[in-house]
């Protein structure tokens, strides 16, 4: 068995894991937001294809809600990884709007108007 020099210095967990989040993909060079901007664009257009019909500008915003809600951040409120699955968001969507969670958000703002 090989025993480690008392020199040589433990790695950590946090030297193992990659350091990226979301703020280093969304970078502030121009281009590289209109990338991510059109990356979105494409997976709501692929999430269109998969429910056969254009999502509303309504779906939209409570998908993009719910993809941020469920993908996993660190304490600093950074993704962690990959975001969840578009497709997946609009089931979560279908299933909040089916039990009537959005109906109680339009009560509510129409009653502060």
């Amino acid at each position: 068995m090989h025993n480690m020099d008392k020199h040589t210095k433990r790695k950590k967990l946090s030297d193992i894991i990659p350091k990226y989040t979301l703020l280093d993909v969304i970078a502030k060079d121009p281009e590289e937001i209109e990338m991510n901007i059109t990356d979105i664009d494409d997976m709501m257009e692929y999430l269109s294809k998969h429910i056969g019909r254009s999502v509303t500008d309504e779906e939209q915003f409570h998908v993009l809600d719910i993809v941020d809600e469920y993908t996993p951040k660190n304490r600093a409120g950074n993704f962690l990884g990959p975001i969840l699955p578009f497709r997946y968001a609009w089931q979560i969507y279908l299933i909040m709007k089916h039990e009537g969670y959005y109906e109680e958000d339009k009560k509510e703002n129409n009653g502060n108007s």
